[in-house]
């Protein structure tokens, strides 16, 4: 809702000027576009009669929102809808939310849920609580890598897996796919030095090479990169790269996520995020910001205070327990919260050319107001 100030008067003769204090070429008994604080008008006649007013504008009562805390989630579980916001019809906004729904597949790490309202005056207000997502534990993992001499379990195949060639030698390998998942029919295709394709099911096991009653079968698996794909009539789907080696494993570099949000009360200031960076193979050691205006910070999520407003590229180095290090980084705007900002104007036009007479449409989609709304 825009504030706005309407006089109303009685007993004044003729014709009416106005003198804001807040705007002097303003000459009208309507004030909008309005801030709280205190406004000024001298209201004056044809006679030379006039009268001050003093008008207080208050902060409108912003709507009183809540969120129920989130649940743990596992990096496997499907994208849940989130819930929990009161009062109802409100957004959910934040990193791994996608119109309202959470999908924890982004990877392991705390995540900040914000959850905003708009009442019917235009008035929001927003509260945030985090969710946490984790490693799934191994009898909940989808795909397995057996012993097929003895059915034993080596290895949870997961992307990026390195198996040692020394460590398996010749042994045949077998691949199942979790049955506790229920996954109905399960379709393998496997490329790379062994290729097989394989449809299991309806029944486990579900075995990428076949069973003989409940017995896996397996292959001997040379040095070389892999690549399975696995689709189940339970609607899942999943890609898994993985190599043998004939060395020991090679130390993957961390991946890297990050983010900056305005602060929005305080000028100039950025709140970063590290939140959504793994390191598949060990731990993450060391951080390392750069703001972009000569500081740097080793904090995990800093938040930073620019000299000044602007677009800042802002870079995250990570660190691992093995000192490979990654990195990303991503652009920033520090804005002054207390300042309104302009309109961000775009201008679509359907056609730009053709023969007179020309009827032209032309439409605002994609104008944005950056700190309220287009009026």
């Amino acid at each position: 809702m825009t504030p706005i100030i309407v006089i109303n008067t009685i007993g004044f003769e003729g014709s009416l000027s106005y003198n804001w204090s807040h705007d002097n070429n303003l000459d009208s008994s309507t004030a909008i576009s309005l801030e709280a604080g205190v406004y000024s008008v001298t209201v004056t006649d044809s006679n030379g009669c006039y009268e001050n007013l003093s008008i207080t504008l208050d902060e409108p009562e912003l709507p009183s929102v809540t969120l129920e805390p989130f649940s743990d989630i596992l990096v496997t579980d499907s994208p849940i809808n989130l819930i929990g916001g009161m009062p109802l019809g409100g957004e959910y906004t934040g990193l791994g939310v996608n119109e309202n729904v959470f999908d924890p597949s982004i990877g392991v790490g705390e995540y900040s849920i914000t959850y905003n309202y708009i009442d019917s005056n235009g008035c929001s207000n927003s509260i945030s609580n985090s969710i946490q997502v984790l490693n799934a534990p191994i009898d909940n993992a989808t795909l397995f890598v057996l012993n097929a001499d003895n059915d034993s379990q080596l290895y949870v195949l997961t992307d990026g897996l390195q198996i040692t060639k020394s460590d398996i030698g010749n042994t045949p390998l077998g691949i199942i796919y979790n049955a506790d998942l229920n996954p109905g029919n399960v379709t393998f295709k496997l490329t790379g030095p062994v290729n097989q394709n394989k449809s299991e099911g309806p029944s486990a096991p579900y075995s990428l090479f076949g069973d003989i009653g409940v017995d896996i079968q397996g292959k001997e698996f040379p040095v070389g990169n892999y690549t399975l794909a696995v689709s189940t009539s339970s609607g899942v789907s999943q890609t898994v790269s993985f190599s043998v080696v004939s060395g020991p494993p090679v130390n993957m570099p961390p991946l890297v996520s990050l983010s900056g949000n305005v602060d929005g009360s305080v000028p100039f200031k950025v709140n970063f995020t590290s939140t959504g960076s793994t390191d598949g193979d060990g731990n993450i050691m060391g951080y390392l910001w750069n703001f972009g205006d000569g500081n740097t910070s080793d904090e995990q999520n800093p938040s930073h205070t620019y000299a000044t407003g602007g677009d800042y590229d802002v870079s995250l180095t990570l660190t691992d327990d093995d000192n490979a290090t990654g990195a990303e980084s991503i652009s920033v705007t520090a804005v002054d919260p207390t300042i309104n900002q302009l309109p961000n104007a775009v201008v679509n036009a359907s056609p730009t050319n053709g023969t007179f007479p020309l009827t032209v449409e032309f439409s605002s989609s994609g104008s944005f107001d950056p700190d309220g709304n287009i009026v």
